[in-house]
């Protein structure tokens, strides 16, 4: 049960009172009131927006070919280290020519090398390395079949090509 004095606050869409603990709901300004008896006071109060103090990145690999993407995530926290969703975050790349990234965090691989995705919520920020490789190469056999009869020679042409369908 709560104690003896009644603590309420207005409006409840800033801040709520259960048995005399006071919690922030939203930003404004709320009026706190402790009555015991005939006994009463009251405070103003504001209510902040919680600010960023950090962000965290996370992806599913680190490590991509030349063509591939990976989504990268952000967590905004505050200093309590309390999630903070719905901020704004902005994306960028270290070098643009090895990764670009999205407006929402989206990397695509362009080149070979090793490059940062930066994320920044209210002066917050991160960076996540991504290191790019060449996509895989394969050896392309032209014709791609050849029927012989015996004691019949052919010599195949071999040329390079790119698992994604492109030549080397």
């Amino acid at each position: 049960a709560c104690a003896v004095v009644v603590v309420s606050a207005a409006p409840t869409a800033v801040a709520t009172v259960v048995c005399g603990v006071v919690s922030a709901v939203s930003p404004g300004t709320v009026v706190i009131t402790a009555s015991s008896g005939s006994a009463s006071q009251a405070l103003t109060s504001d209510v902040v927006r919680a600010v960023a103090t950090n962000v965290a990145l996370t992806a599913s690999t680190q490590a991509l070919s030349t063509g591939q993407t990976v989504t990268v995530s952000a967590t905004v926290r505050d200093s309590r280290s309390a999630p903070l969703a719905g901020r704004l975050v902005t994306w960028s790349s270290s070098d643009a020519r090895i990764l670009a990234v999205s407006h929402n965090g989206v990397a695509t691989a362009h080149a070979p090398g090793f490059a940062f995705v930066v994320a920044r919520s209210e002066g917050a920020s991160d960076s996540l390395g991504l290191t790019v490789a060449s996509a895989a190469a394969e050896l392309v056999l032209s014709p791609p079949e050849v029927s012989l009869a015996p004691g019949e020679t052919r010599t195949p042409v071999a040329g390079g090509g790119r698992a994604n369908g492109t030549t080397a």
